[in-house]
């Protein structure tokens, strides 16, 4: 269907850079893969078409183009990217725009641009630690420049437990604690920087 070169009308191209965090510089040779769902459900039955690969090139660029007559006919479907590089990962809330897409014939022959920020792969070993509190619950939640990622700690016991999460390397990652006490409400904020390919350390009291 895709060869990434030879279209000469009806033709969908797609261009955009693959870009580091927290550099904002192109990332090389990062796997960029094209698909197509013919419709929006989320039935594990839907059917997904591949559509196509390519590389991002030494500063980051990728495209594809390709004859999109026969996907076009298709009013529910949607085009998304699925993008991995070995020492990153991607955050799907922070590219949610660019990452699910429609194209028709109204886009036929005029360039998409789909940009993707992806994050240095790291990890933050995080330990809760807290004596009894007359609440029914803790909340922790972090946050590295995507959607916040959030658990529930069941309360009116001592708290003693711990999580490893991935974070993104090399940019700060903050994390909050979330709790009553005495009827209060509480929040304690703490941040680390840890770096790519590393595991960080994080305690938090109360």
């Amino acid at each position: 269907m895709y060869d990434g070169v030879n279209c000469n009308n009806n033709c969908f191209t797609i261009v955009g850079t693959v870009i580091d965090t927290p550099s904002m510089k192109g990332i090389a040779n990062a796997d960029v893969r094209l698909y197509f769902n013919e419709d929006q459900s989320l039935s594990i039955f839907r059917n997904t078409k591949y559509v196509g690969r390519t590389s991002s090139d030494a500063n980051g660029k990728y495209q594809f183009r390709f004859d999109g007559s026969s996907l076009s006919k298709s009013t529910n479907g949607y085009y998304f990217i699925k993008i991995t590089e070995q020492a990153y990962f991607l955050d799907t809330y922070i590219n949610r725009l660019n990452n699910s897409f429609q194209l028709d014939s109204s886009h036929f022959n005029k360039t998409e641009i789909k940009n993707f920020i992806l994050f240095r792969n790291a990890k933050l070993n995080l330990r809760i630690k807290g004596a009894a509190l007359a609440t029914d619950h803790v909340t922790v939640s972090t946050d590295f420049g995507g959607l916040p990622t959030g658990w529930v700690i069941k309360g009116r016991r001592t708290i003693d437990t711990s999580f490893t999460i991935p974070v993104g390397g090399d940019i700060y990652t903050r994390v909050y604690l979330d709790f009553a006490k005495n009827g209060v409400a509480q929040r304690i904020i703490d941040s680390t920087k840890v770096p790519q390919q590393t595991t960080g350390q994080m305690i938090i009291s109360f």
